[in-house]
């Protein structure tokens, strides 16, 4: 649980492999068992999902049996980095399925920069405007603007 919050409060992503021998109609099982509704019930507590997709199992015994009880279990942060989700019915030497998905980097949101006016020393900024004077038809082009306003930051941070 600390990990979560820890993770959740940071917007660090969450991405973790279970066979949670857990049986759900949610996440594509055809039935549901008692551990399914009580682990629905902790990821719903925790802000935790499930990215898996479809309804192929996950689990195949040599009796036959087959179910969906191995879940890919993200936070939002993960959730929006897992793609393309899939079984994987190959040879395993397993009585489980691999589970594939690519992990992208991409971010979603871009940061966005907010100046905090309400902070600004204004006696320091009228000084150092008026001892470096910048004319603003000296500023041509975005690296004249950037330059100037780091060399304003500099005198003002």
């Amino acid at each position: 649980i600390p990990l979560v919050n820890y993770a959740n409060n940071n917007k660090l992503p969450i991405i973790i492999g279970s066979d949670t021998n857990a049986q759900h109609t949610l996440w594509g099982n055809k039935t549901c068992n008692n551990r399914g509704e009580s682990l629905v019930d902790l990821l719903s507590s925790l802000g935790l999902n499930w990215v898996n997709k479809g309804t192929t199992p996950t689990f195949l015994n040599s009796r036959g049996h087959e179910s969906v009880i191995d879940l890919t279990i993200t936070n939002n942060t993960g959730n929006d980095q897992v793609e393309n989700w899939k079984v994987d019915l190959s040879y395993s030497n397993s009585d489980h399925h691999y589970i594939t998905f690519n992990i992208t980097s991409k971010r979603l949101n871009k940061p966005r920069q907010v100046r905090l006016t309400k902070n600004t020393d204004w006696e320091v900024f009228d000084t150092f405007l008026t001892n470096n004077p910048t004319p603003i038809h000296d500023i041509n082009s975005n690296k004249d603007l950037d330059t100037a306003a780091t060399k304003l930051n500099e005198h003002t941070s």
